[in-house]
């Protein structure tokens, strides 16, 4: 309704009085329902109708033909135009209404859905989108004026996200039942085995889809709209990241890993700190040697503009 009817009294008065009730809303749904129904038992698959606009097309035909035979009350709440006030012709609201359900269905994934949202939210944002229908097999990340991280530890199955790029070095720490720190500290020679981090851009805004579940799930990771979208293979192949660029119309780069980040074989990345048992008073006595930094970091760019 919200993305198909914006002229319907449903997204312009919202009045409990104009708004369909449950059983209204079952009885509509309950059409399309058998003639998606109807059509999978004729041979069709969902994958099949999904990715062909002429089968989409014949559904929403039959489903536009149901609504046009049912009670004039449902027409009327599911296609009503409030500009003129009349309902309109030809059962064209019906069909509207039926094309943008059925595309709705197929299309607003995961990804699709964060996509519709960033695109008309305004403000700063750091997001994790999940949803019960996939979190089994993917998460989606979003970020935009806010910063986002994300690490992957290939060798432990961890992936750790967070708006502080420390925060996910929490990875670093955990340990690897039946395995060895030793072993993990071993120089690697192939990037797959390394600890990296990944930060999203959030000046332009960038959107990560994290999908897990290629082995296990036969439907494709990313509806219709995105599966031009370049897939990125990470952790050892078990995850593919498809990343969307709000700045950029196209993302062609399959270059990922020169925007990675490597946590291990990195002398300027440490593991995060024992947790101390009192944090309060941890905090304090660090005070003079944070303090004492700060005052290093003032004296070198002293010395630098002395130098220039």
């Amino acid at each position: 309704m919200c993305l198909g009817l914006p002229t319907s009294k449903i997204t312009e008065d919202a009045v409990a009085a104009n708004l369909p009730s449950v059983n209204q809303y079952d009885k509509v749904a309950s059409l399309f329902e058998k003639e998606l129904n109807d059509m999978l038992s004729g041979g069709e698959t969902l994958e099949t109708i999904s990715s062909d606009k002429r089968k989409r097309q014949v559904l929403v035909s039959k489903v536009t033909a149901k609504l046009l035979r049912e009670s004039r009350e449902l027409r009327f709440i599911f296609s009503r135009n409030t500009r003129d006030g009349d309902e309109e012709l030809g059962g064209e609201g019906l069909r509207l209404f039926a094309r943008v359900t059925v595309d709705v269905f197929f299309d607003n994934d995961l990804l699709q859905s964060t996509k519709i949202f960033l695109g008309s939210a305004s403000g700063s944002f750091g997001l994790c989108i999940t949803s019960s229908l996939d979190a089994q097999r993917q998460l989606c990340l979003a970020a935009r004026g806010q910063t986002l991280s994300i690490a992957l530890y290939p060798k432990k199955g961890i992936i750790c996200f967070g708006s502080e790029q420390a925060a996910v070095k929490v990875g670093m720490n955990a340990g690897l039942p039946g395995g060895s720190p030793d072993v993990l500290g071993k120089t690697h020679l192939d990037i797959d085995n390394d600890d990296l981090r990944l930060d999203l851009d959030d000046l332009g805004g960038e959107i990560v889809l994290l999908d897990w579940g290629k082995r296990r799930f036969k439907s494709p990771a990313v509806s219709p709209p995105n599966r031009g979208v370049v897939k990125h293979r990470l952790m050892n192949g078990r995850v593919d990241a498809y990343l969307l660029q709000e700045s950029k119309v196209h993302n062609t780069s399959d270059l990922l890993y020169h925007r990675m980040t490597r946590l291990t074989r990195n002398q300027f990345i440490k593991p995060l700190p024992e947790e101390a048992a009192d944090p309060v008073l941890k905090d304090i006595q660090d005070i003079p040697l944070i303090c004492r930094e700060i005052q290093e970091d003032w004296r070198n760019m002293n010395m630098f503009k002395m130098s220039l």
